[in-house]
């Protein structure tokens, strides 16, 4: 069988927020953490909880966690960290 791809993880990744955190966040959005195929299972992840603070996670569909969180932030840090590049576009330097 085929790994799942990142449309399916990112498919279930709701039903995996709500069951982690539905009782106190709110999913907001998540997008994938790099555009490399082989991360297809990472994304990182922006909630809203009822105190009107927001947090940011790690998503690892593999190993089915959410980590790494930055919690009680205001709107405007949260979407930035959420749209901070997470991986370099330069080239490995060798020596």
């Amino acid at each position: 069988m085929n790994d799942p791809t990142m449309v399916e993880h990112a498919a279930a990744l709701p039903a995996k927020f709500a069951a982690n955190f539905g009782d106190r966040f709110e999913l907001l959005g998540f997008r994938p953490m790099t555009p490399h195929p082989g991360d297809a299972f990472l994304f990182v992840v922006i909630g809203r909880r009822c105190d009107e603070t927001f947090a940011m996670w790690t998503h690892n569909a593999v190993a089915g966690g959410f980590a790494n969180g930055h919690y009680d932030l205001d709107l405007r840090r949260a979407l930035e960290l959420m749209i901070t590049p997470t991986y370099s576009m330069r080239p490995a330097v060798s020596s």
